[in-house]
């Protein structure tokens, strides 16, 4: 790359700090672009986290699901 003195302006990475570490540091000003398949992945895990944890705290005394049914 520095023979041909190629600028590079914008870097496509896995979220993963070992890929985008070097990039910052080495790469000072390049635009981090993350992939849509790991961002979209993260918020669906999330997501369901929250909604299991919300679904255990609604259930009755009996241990029935409070939410089951009720759409």
């Amino acid at each position: 790359m520095k023979r041909s003195r190629a600028r590079i302006r914008v870097v496509a990475t896995d979220m993963s700090a070992v890929y985008i570490g070097p990039v910052v540091e080495h790469q000072t000003g390049v635009a981090v672009v993350l992939d849509y398949f790991h961002v979209a992945k993260l918020m669906n895990d999330t997501l369901t986290e929250v909604l299991r944890k919300h679904h255990r705290e609604l259930q009755d005394t009996t241990g029935k699901s409070v939410l089951k049914g009720s759409c």
